[in-house]
């Protein structure tokens, strides 16, 4: 009776984890090379700094924290005007996410409902600084 009773006291902590994000994204080299598959897990999807650890195609993993970008560094609306991230509602996470002996990626998400964070959608990717590119919409 102890048993079921310890197990059913414990449920709730195991409930309080950061919880986790999968991305599944597409990288790509060059233009007109074919596309490979990119994992990302995004801890703590719902803030507004997230950590963002990206394993690459060829297995090298990348960790960097993303932050909110604030709106002077939005990026303007097509044709100018009024940052799209300040006319619509969503926000822009931006950050760095590298390992040790290999091209650092930046990054860009734009968050499509501020509220949930990540976990509400958007879309986003990372580029390094020879054009390598990863695309995620989540």
């Amino acid at each position: 009776m102890i048993r079921p009773l310890l197990l059913l006291a414990l449920l709730p902590l195991a409930a309080c984890g950061p919880r986790v994000l999968t991305l599944d994204g597409t990288e790509s080299a060059a233009a007109g090379a074919t596309p490979r598959l990119a994992l990302a897990r995004v801890t703590q999807p719902e803030t507004t700094a997230p950590q963002l650890e990206l394993r690459t195609a060829d297995g090298a993993v990348r960790v960097g924290q993303l932050g909110l970008l604030p709106p002077e560094e939005a990026p303007p609306s097509p044709g100018g005007g009024i940052p799209l991230a300040l006319r619509d509602g969503t926000r822009i996470l931006a950050g760095r996410v590298e390992a040790p002996g290999s091209a650092p990626y930046e990054c860009r998400f734009r968050v499509l409902n501020p509220a949930r964070g990540m976990g509400g959608g958007g879309a986003g990717g990372c580029v390094t600084a020879d054009g390598t590119r990863i695309d995620f919409i989540y």
